[in-house]
């Protein structure tokens, strides 16, 4: 028999976000430019990878050039990617979460976590139904907003229904990472759960079981944009300290590299004040955030 390995509830979203924001950098790489077909093998070039093909390389043979997708083609080929990444992202959340949680996701206590649940299970519902062209399906019970406040994240099914199914209907692809994430956050606290042990939905858990979604000085485990980048890329301490254009433009990057979409410069400061940060003015008007610095730097 096959060996059944238990994994980790919230490092399953947490793949399946990645392999999509993975997806969501090639297709923006592509589309601007930065990846062309000359960086990819063509459609022939995996196929046509027999000792033939390797000789005529040595001048024995002469082959005749394999033409390459143009861009229209590779940018085409790089949306179907994210499209597929995404389909995937949805179906295995929604297994994760039906392990961990088993009341109905309308029945879910914490209004937040409903909404996150509630999108999930439609979009499931929906993309399992027709995968290259989905539809809406949503039962009369569940045509109403949603709403998970603290990722901004809004859905509107109450005329949904039939529709076809796009990114823009709630806010893009963006925040449906962001969506990940929080779903990510909510089911860390059962990861030590024994196998075979379901649990029974917020209802009957203790409040300490939560996740802290409000901004802290430890960013365990918390969605919000600002402390990921501070959690992954950020040392802390009290002697520490770093240039605000300097932050920021590291923060920019980090957003680049993992398919997130950077806030304002202002907003960025606004995420750091309330973690507690304090940003003082130095020589000649630069200004410097106290409390932090990037982990790479000296």
């Amino acid at each position: 028999m096959p060996r059944i390995i238990n994994v980790d509830p919230a490092f399953e979203i947490k793949m399946v976000r990645d392999n999509l924001s993975f997806a969501v950098s090639l297709s923006r790489s592509s589309s601007k430019g930065l990846i062309t077909s000359s960086h990819l093998l063509s459609e022939d070039d995996s196929v046509n990878a027999t000792p033939a093909t390797i000789r005529s390389i040595g001048g024995e043979l002469v082959a005749s050039p394999t033409p390459r997708p143009t861009r229209q083609d590779l940018v085409r080929r790089m949306t179907n990617q994210v499209r597929a990444s995404f389909v995937f992202s949805v179906i295995q959340t929604q297994h994760t979460l039906e392990q961990v949680y088993k009341n109905s996701p309308l029945e879910e206590a914490d209004p937040d976590l409903r909404a996150a649940r509630c999108t999930m299970y439609l979009l499931n519902a929906s993309l399992r139904r027709g995968m290259l062209n989905p539809v809406w399906i949503c039962p009369p019970e569940y045509r109403r907003k949603f709403q998970a406040r603290p990722i901004s994240f809004d859905l509107d099914t109450t005329e949904l229904d039939g529709k076809p199914v796009v990114w823009e209907q709630f806010g893009g692809l963006d925040k449906y990472l962001a969506l990940l994430d929080y779903c990510a956050a909510w089911v860390q606290p059962w990861s030590s759960t024994p196998a075979g042990e379901a649990h029974a939905g917020a209802s009957g858990a203790t409040p300490a079981a939560y996740p802290v979604l409000a901004p802290t000085t430890t960013f365990a485990e918390a969605p919000d944009p600002v402390a990921g980048f501070v959690r992954n890329k950020c040392f802390l301490g009290p002697e520490a300290q770093c240039a605000a254009n300097a932050l920021f433009k590291a923060y920019k990057d980090w957003c680049w590299e993992t398919g997130r979409q950077a806030m304002a410069q202002r907003s960025f400061g606004m995420g750091l004040t309330k973690m507690g940060f304090q940003r003082r003015r130095r020589g000649q008007g630069y200004h410097w955030w106290q409390g932090i610095r990037l982990a790479d730097s000296v």
